[in-house]
């Protein structure tokens, strides 16, 4: 199987890439999904769409999702705003023609910047239950949230830092110059 790039920088979004990956027959599925080794040479051939791997194997955008999901707490209008908001700074981060590397990094970056966003906005509305309701309990809770706004923080600026030096650097360019042995050991 071969990665098709242009797949991978086309679309973040998964409604796109469901439609682009096609589907399983059920039976199949269920069958993968617990472990039927069987169903292997069906899930192999339906992995052979670069969408479909795309689909179904991109952490990273099931982690945006999960942090979307929590965000919107069930609008769909926030929920899909959030979505596309992500795919649109994906898209302007990565820039025209990006390599698979700023790819990921821009991708990071969308992450970093979701989940600090999305910790902030935690972050003010106990801050705002502890200031009208003066609980003890939310202010030892928002504590903890204020650590995290921080650990969120460091995270986005750790992935915009290697972003702009994988730019720099020309990093792609630098590692088409080594030689890299991938024989295995003698």
């Amino acid at each position: 199987m071969t990665t098709d790039v242009a797949t991978l920088i086309d679309t973040w979004l998964a409604a796109d890439l469901r439609q682009r990956a096609g589907t399983l027959d059920a039976d199949t599925t269920a069958k993968a999904q617990n472990g039927d080794r069987a169903a292997l040479p069906a899930v192999r051939a339906y992995l052979d769409n670069p969408a479909a791997v795309a689909l179904w194997g991109d952490v990273g955008r099931k982690v945006l999702e999960r942090w979307v999901r929590m965000q919107a707490r069930g609008d769909l209008i926030a929920e899909e705003a959030l979505l596309l908001r992500a795919a649109a700074l994906r898209e302007g981060l990565a820039g025209p023609n990006p390599s698979v590397l700023e790819l990921l990094l821009a991708e990071r970056v969308v992450l970093a910047w979701v989940a600090l966003s999305v910790t902030e906005n935690w972050h003010a509305g106990l801050m705002e239950a502890v200031f009208l309701n003066a609980r003890v309990a939310a202010a030892e809770y928002l504590n903890l949230i204020a650590k995290q706004v921080g650990h969120a923080h460091r995270q986005l600026m750790a992935a915009c830092r290697t972003l702009a030096k994988a730019r720099r650097a020309k990093l792609p360019e630098v590692l088409a110059l080594v030689s890299v042995n991938t024989s295995p050991s003698s």
